[in-house]
C-alpha cells in the first residue's frame, strides 16, 4: 500500500496535535531584581 502525501500530512499533523495536548504547562515567575527598564542617554557636546 502506498501512502500518498495527504495521508502523511494528515498522520504528521495528529502527532502534532496529540504532543501539545500531552505538554504540561508551565509556570514562571518574574525576577524583581532583574525586570526593570534602566537605560541613560549622554550627550556629547551638542547643542539643539
Amino acid at each position: 500500500m502506498k501512502l500518498s502525501f495527504k495521508n502523511h500530512a494528515a498522520a504528521a499533523a495528529l502527532v502534532l496535535a496529540c504532543s501539545h495536548a500531552l505538554a504540561e504547562p508551565n509556570a514562571y515567575r518574574i525576577d524583581d531584581t532583574h525586570s526593570f527598564a534602566n537605560w541613560t542617554i549622554r550627550h556629547v557636546a551638542s547643542k539643539t
